[in-house]
């Protein structure tokens, strides 16, 4: 696929700021570093033979990235909720990672198959982004010598995927502008506000958009709006563009999104390998919290983890940093909410969910209220 240089691409409209992959045997170890670039150039692998598991057989381990927002403190699992994700969609060998029941591929939809752009389904994904986001929220199965369950945010949670235009470029009719791309994002909301009006009404929804362009869009205002009136929270990547500030990327400097920044953890930053996984963080203790120099600045709401977390991807499970993931941590977070509170106003839940947040000590255009805290919120 030919690229407009001036265009966004998947660095950029998708917000991660890198991704390396690690072999999860018992060392743990980073056999090689891949920029997000690099991993679209990479010829794909064969498909893996399925594997048969049973989350229930699966020793639970709660990792630093949840453990620091004290997921483990609170109860509830995100039941009664559904977040659609718009990305690009799951890679092919999805049952590896995820229980089926999570995942509601009657509504799940691949725009980008649908448009005539490419004949991918939303489940034969070959990027990882879009598998590494449902991870954050749901939590995965890591398998490893032992195999793990890796938990999630909010595990009850029903997940759609929406795989989207994300990228710009092409040439021919299958050349995409930055209109149709932002369109077709708007177009996804619109698609999830149809099915809260209807196969999905007694579910609560989160829309979760890792996603980030410099331009605005009228459709897409609209439809964040008219998302937010239904009731429906929309939750957004800052953007990767820090530490400069008005970095804040578009649809998250909108009023009616919530805007998350990523933050890091002192000691987890680099290489740490299996175990490093459920290191354990001192409780109430938020000393070694950062905000990540990555992290764009401006329009920012709240701050959850976006660095050096390991997920599922492509491929494999890679340490992966960016926005991308502190934005579905805090959709998990806001599924819990509504689990815990009930069908309140996407004003209300917001306010509460700041209002709960810990103080960092940086300015609300750095952290906004704080770091999301999944105990205080609930």
């Amino acid at each position: 696929m030919k690229v407009n240089t001036k265009a966004l691409v998947f660095a950029v409209t998708l917000l991660m700021v890198s991704a390396s992959v690690i072999a999860l045997t018992a060392g743990g170890s980073i056999d090689s570093a891949l920029t997000d670039n690099d991993a679209r150039k990479k010829p794909p692998p064969p498909p893996p033979e399925p594997v048969e598991w049973n989350k229930a057989d699966l020793q639970p381990m709660m990792p630093w990235w949840n453990d620091v927002i004290d997921v483990e403190k609170q109860s509830y699992t995100g039941a009664g909720s559904v977040v659609v994700i718009i990305d690009t969609g799951l890679v092919a060998n999805w049952r590896d990672y995820f229980p089926e029941e999570n995942i509601l591929t009657e509504y799940s939809r691949s725009y980008t198959q649908l448009l005539g752009i490419d004949n991918v389904a939303y489940d034969a994904d070959t990027e990882g982004h879009g598998t590494a986001c449902t991870g954050t929220i749901i939590g995965y199965r890591l398998d490893s010598d032992t195999d793990y369950w890796i938990n999630g945010v909010a595990e009850d949670t029903k997940i759609v995927m929406l795989r989207c235009l994300y990228w710009i470029g092409g040439s021919g009719r299958n050349r995409i502008t930055s209109t149709q791309m932002l369109d077709n994002w708007a177009e996804c909301i619109n698609y999830a506000r149809s099915l809260k009006s209807g196969a999905l009404l007694s579910y609560n929804m989160v829309i979760s958009m890792s996603l980030g362009y410099s331009e605005s869009n009228a459709n897409l205002d609209n439809a964040v709006s008219a998302a937010e009136a239904d009731g429906i929270v929309v939750s957004t990547s800052a953007g990767n563009e820090g530490p400069g500030a008005d970095t804040t990327a578009y649809p998250a400097n909108l009023a009616d999104t919530t805007s998350v920044a990523a933050c890091g953890y002192i000691g987890l930053t680099e290489s740490y390998g299996l175990t490093g996984i459920w290191t354990d963080t001192p409780e109430d203790n938020f000393a070694n919290v950062f905000l990540s120099d990555f992290s764009s600045r401006g329009k920012v709401d709240v701050a959850a983890v976006g660095q050096n977390l390991i997920l599922p991807y492509y491929g494999g499970y890679y340490y992966i940093s960016g926005t991308s993931f502190s934005c579905p941590q805090t959709s998990g977070v806001y599924a819990l909410m509504f689990e815990s509170h009930g069908a309140q106003s996407v004003a209300w839940l917001e306010s509460y969910l700041q209002s709960t947040a810990m103080d960092l000590g940086y300015t609300i255009y750095e952290q906004g209220a704080g770091f999301v805290q999944a105990d205080a919120a609930t």
